[in-house]
């Protein structure tokens, strides 16, 4: 399965860099988006064991353990859509699609 981010998610992956880096050392920095990146290879891994979104049924969804963050993809043939790498403590949208 080959991983594919969606322009949206990377500017999630920026922006949580941008966030840890203002509030607290490199290193938490680091393990968060570590956390997120051992995720996704899970993902990959074992793409469908994960719970279908409730607003979208073609999307399934992983909570990144440990931290406040939700990752919707979707799968298509061999390829894994990385929608969004969600902070759950913003209001979710309606659609991830």
């Amino acid at each position: 399965m080959q991983i594919i981010w969606s322009p949206l998610s990377l500017t999630d992956m920026e922006t949580i860099k941008r966030y840890y880096s203002q509030f607290s050392d490199r290193n938490i920095t680091y393990k968060q988006i570590l956390k997120i990146h051992k995720s996704v290879e899970l993902i990959k891994t074992q793409p469908c064991i994960w719970h279908q979104s409730e607003n979208d049924d073609e999307v399934l969804e992983w909570v990144v353990p440990s931290t406040y963050y939700t990752i919707p993809y979707m799968i298509e043939l061999d390829e894994i859509f990385i929608l969004r790498v969600f902070d759950q403590r913003q209001e979710k949208p309606q659609s991830w699609i």
